[in-house]
Formats: C-alpha cells, sequence, structure tokens
C-alpha cells in the first residue's frame, strides 16, 4: 500500500435503484461498501435489495471503485456514447468507465444508460474493473469468458443468476463486495494465468481492489465483520498473538461483545511507513456500534471510536508470507505521540 487516502462517511453516495413494484426493507448486505461509499442505501434507511439496478448505476459503481484514489470531483461531461450527454446524471462516471475499458456500450454507439443491467453486463464491468479483460477474452470473451473469471476469483460465489435477467441490488452488493477482496490484475506485470494469481490470494498483503484503490487491508473490515457477529476464532486469524493475549476473552474482546464499523479513517500523521513495509504500521480511527459487557469501564456508551493500529507480519511457511493483522486498540494517541518523539 502506497497512496494516503482519508475515508470518512461524508464520502459517502446515495444509488437510487430502478423500480420493481414491491418494495422490501432489508440490511445492506455489504458494511464495507456502505462505508467506503461505492453502493449506499435510501435516504429513509433501507437499501432496498430486490429493486433493479441501471446501466448508468452500474457504472457509477464500477467507476467508483476504480477512480476513488484520485480523490477527484466527477463532473457531468460528454460521452463517447450518442445517448449520454452531459446532461445526463451519471455522464461523467459513464466517461470515466469508457475512458478506462470498464465498458464499451451496446456496439451501436449507444450506452443505453437508463435500461436495466443484466447480470452478463454486471459481471463484465466488474471483471473489467479488476483488470482481467484479457484474461476474459481469451477464456471465450462475452458473456460466458467474463463469467468463468469471476467465478475463478469468487466474485459470483453465492449469487445464483439467469445471465440475461435484471440483476438486483443485492446480488449487485454482494459480487462488488467479493470483488473488492479478489486479486487486483495490473497489466504491466507478467502474464500467469487465472489459476496462478487466484493461489498468490493467501495472505492479506496481495494487491486487492481494497488495498490498491483505498489504501484499507482487507484483515481490517474481515476482522470486524466477525466482531459484529461475536465471531471471536475468526477475529483471531486476523490478529497478532499479543492481540490475542492482551485483549481477547470468553465472551468479549477489550470489553466489547459486539461491535458494527460505520467509519474508518486512516491516520497518515500516526501511521509509520518503511521500504517494504519492514516496521510498519497503520493506524486507523474506527467509529462504532458496541454492545459492552456489564464490567466494562473502557467503553460505556453504545457507540464509540477509537484507533486500531495494524502490524506488519512477515513469516516463512514453505515461503515467505506477508499479512497485516490487528495488533491493538489505542485511546491514549496524545501519550502515544509523546512516547514516539
Amino acid at each position: 500500500m502506497h497512496k494516503k487516502c482519508i475515508i470518512s462517511i461524508l464520502l459517502v453516495i446515495f444509488l437510487f435503484g430502478t423500480a420493481h413494484t414491491t418494495i422490501i426493507t432489508d440490511e445492506h448486505p455489504s458494511n464495507m461498501l456502505r462505508i467506503l461509499g461505492i453502493m449506499e442505501g435510501y435516504p429513509d434507511g433501507t437499501f432496498r435489495g430486490d429493486n433493479y439496478i441501471t446501466r448508468a448505476e452500474m457504472a457509477k459503481i464500477v467507476s467508483f471503485m476504480r477512480v476513488f484514489h484520485l480523490t477527484i470531483s466527477i463532473t457531468q461531461v460528454n460521452t463517447i456514447f450518442s445517448d449520454v450527454t452531459k446532461e445526463h446524471w451519471a455522464s461523467g462516471y459513464i466517461w470515466v468507465a469508457g475512458r478506462t475499458n470498464i465498458i464499451n456500450g451496446m456496439g451501436d454507439g449507444t450506452f443505453k444508460p437508463d435500461d436495466n443491467v443484466t447480470y452478463e453486463q454486471a459481471v463484465k464491468m466488474i471483471v473489467a474493473t479488476l483488470g482481467y479483460t484479457a484474461h476474459a477474452e481469451l477464456s471465450g470473451g462475452y458473456p460466458n469468458g467474463y463469467i468463468d473469471v469471476a467465478d475463478g476469483l469468487g466474485i459470483t460465489s453465492g449469487v445464483d443468476f439467469v445471465q440475461t435477467a435484471f440483476a438486483t441490488r443485492r446480488d449487485i452488493a454482494l459480487m462488488v463486495d467479493k470483488a473488492m477482496y479478489a486479486p487486483f490484475w495490473r497489466t504491466a506485470r507478467k502474464n500467469p494465468t487465472l489459476e496462478e494469481i487466484v493461489s498468490y490470494n493467501n495472505n492479506d498483503l496481495n494487491e486487492t481492489q481494497l488495498t490498491h484503490f483505498f489504501d484499507i487491508p482487507c484483515s481490517l473490515f474481515h476482522y470486524f465483520n466477525a466482531f459484529e457477529n461475536a465471531d471471536y476464532e475468526t477475529m483471531k486469524q486476523f490478529s497478532t498473538d499479543e492481540h490475542i493475549e492482551n485483549y481477547f476473552n470468553e465472551d468479549n474482546v477489550g470489553g466489547i461483545k459486539k461491535a458494527r464499523l460505520f467509519n474508518v479513517i486512516i491516520d497518515n500523521e500516526l501511521s509509520k511507513y518503511t521500504w517494504r513495509g519492514w516496521e510498519a504500521d497503520y493506524w486507523y480511527f474506527v467509529e462504532l456500534e458496541i454492545e459492552t459487557v456489564d464490567t466494562s469501564e473502557l467503553y460505556t456508551n453504545s457507540t464509540t471510536g477509537f484507533y486500531v493500529v495494524l502490524k506488519y507480519i512477515r513469516y516463512f511457511d514453505v515461503k515467505w508470507n506477508y499479512e497485516w493483522k490487528i495488533d491493538r486498540f489505542e485511546t491514549d494517541v496524545e501519550n502515544f505521540k509523546i512516547s514516539r518523539e
């Protein structure tokens, strides 16, 4: 990871789905996408996962996945598509998706932005966003080659669909969530097979969409996804031995029984960057909704915020492996700054 960016609830965007007549009130299937602002809900707090999603909305999702690290304001511009002028609300996102070769349109010079996106179209956009267009074309091209690549990367796992059917918001969220953890392909590298690429994704430091563009180790979200369900054994997989020894109890971690993450901010002043990560740590300020134990003195409110420190771990097991793991929680930051000076 090499970029320094801030993820804030202030950057959240809302995506307004188009329409089933029946509106289902449900929870967001991906807390990560909500926090990062890639895919949010409606102003009334619902997600409406059974609603369809338009091609324009899908372009907005993949564009935000791809150019978030540039921290630019995407404005409305003219595009190469005859039916998407700068007056269209999503013209800037469609322009970005076109310039980065994520979308190609319908083959007749149009994009049909207000049509509902099909599953095969959505999968193609996601796979292209991750950089696997060449692999997909070699695997048979659109649509089956892209679906095969998505299957290989685990993006479509748990999502049953008919290729030509309209995609629901829930299924799009599930696939995009998995895509954020998938290995990100940079075409400047050598050209391994898809199987080789997937085999590289055994540890947390691999280049994923999440680490490459958002500068957040996957372990942070894995840890808090498990924390939300009080799944302490899974949390231990993403924790250092010191964190496990100092924080984990039978029914709580540091006085907290459950924690739901709703905001993450990287602190570049506190984070220590060194070449290839040696002696490196990353500091993230997290805001949480929590359930505490009765004896807890640290966290007495239903919501709280503190720093989570991730430590860079390098170890040898047949080959060298690299991981970012949660090492500790910090609340007394000022004293820490003094001690480090």
